[in-house]
């Protein structure tokens, strides 16, 4: 990992060493404050509110990550401590000292939401009793119905210059596409995700250049208390194709199950973060065909194949999977290989790899 000390000036620098040298109460005020600000100033948008074990988690989205802070308990003194940028008993000597301190805030924060990342979240699957019955509408619906649960980029000014349809991200519409989605989901899936140990919140937004376009899930937090916020985008809110909607959220949903950890926790070396987020998308697949939603997961293999232009090797991988299980593969093999290397060619994918 970079020293994050290189990316900042050396003001930055000075004043997250300053912040360093404050109590953990005054640290996390300021964290909070900060993000509370820079939503503000429209900089980050608020994703999400939530109360877990008596701490309220806000999620907001910024600089092309998702990311929570807790809102600490402060007093009047700590808030104006934090607002005025010192503490009591800063000296002139004290400062010059920790100017030369090289142990940066941005840097332990980085490196705590590695941490986090890397906690694995208790094993779920297989279920202790298997119940593939449809889970239903109406269940479907009370599930989405929790004020938590479910939040759209459709009360956003951004919104109309982002989507030609903004109608499509209305929430009404969106818990109606999401309940006859889950609605299919087997029993026992369905009741992992009610349990409390898989805590999902979707959120639907069309997305921008600097996010991208393409539905995705992110692990937020702590494994004892992690949320997982599947960001749907422009790339399934947009889509009339029913089979392609349902395969995309039911594999995002199966990282979900699964816990695969988010980006925080992946090897930095290229190879390396390759081949581990080819596996989650495997296990994921390979989930998603064992609870039995085969034609959906191959309409989701084969449109996501073109558009992110997978290579020749994650194919192959994919295709091993459904052989394994005794399934027929995606309507692809060595034609759609082909086509995926003329789209790069031409440079009409800017971006390959894995949906996650």
């Amino acid at each position: 990992m970079q020293n994050a000390n290189n990316d900042l000036s050396p003001e930055l620098q000075a004043f997250a060493s300053l912040l360093d040298a404050e109590p953990p109460e005054v640290q996390g005020a300021f964290q909070f404050l900060l993000a509370i600000a820079m939503h503000e100033a429209g900089k980050f948008e608020l994703l999400n509110v939530v109360e877990v074990d008596g701490q309220w988690h806000y999620t907001f989205s910024g600089a092309g990550e998702v990311f929570s802070v807790v809102r600490p308990e402060m007093d009047k003194e700590i808030e104006r401590r934090v607002r005025e940028g010192r503490s009591a008993g800063d000296t002139s000597e004290r400062r010059v000292k920790l100017k030369n301190c090289k142990d940066c805030s941005v840097e332990r924060l980085t490196e705590t939401r590695k941490i986090e990342a890397s906690e694995r979240a208790e094993r779920v699957w297989p279920p202790a009793s298997p119940d593939r019955e449809p889970t239903g509408y109406d269940d479907a619906v009370a599930y989405l119905s929790d004020e938590d649960r479910l939040d759209s980029e459709d009360e956003t000014k951004s919104l109309r210059k982002l989507s030609a349809k903004p109608e499509l991200y209305e929430k009404g519409a969106v818990r109606e596409r999401l309940a006859r989605t889950l609605a299919r989901l087997p029993r026992d899936f369905f009741a992992l995700l009610r349990s409390g140990k898989r805590n999902v919140y979707f959120y639907a937004t069309p997305g921008n250049a600097l996010t991208g376009y393409t539905t995705e899930t992110h692990p937020i937090g702590p494994a004892i208390s992690r949320i997982y916020i599947i960001c749907l985008k422009k790339d399934v809110i947009e889509t009339d194709d029913t089979q392609f909607f349902d395969g995309v959220v039911l594999h995002e949903l199966c990282h979900v199950v699964l816990d695969h950890p988010g980006s925080p926790a992946w090897p930095e070396e290229p190879q390396e973060r390759r081949l581990l987020v080819r596996g989650f998308e495997n296990e994921a697949i390979e989930l998603a065909l064992e609870i039995g939603f085969e034609d959906k997961t191959r309409r989701y293999v084969d449109r996501s194949a073109l558009e992110a232009g997978w290579d020749e090797d994650e194919l192959h991988s994919i295709q091993e999977v459904f052989e394994r299980l005794g399934k027929p593969p995606p309507f692809w093999a060595a034609d759609l290989a082909a086509t995926c290397r003329e789209k790069r060619h031409r440079g009409e994918i800017v971006q390959g790899g894995h949906r996650q």
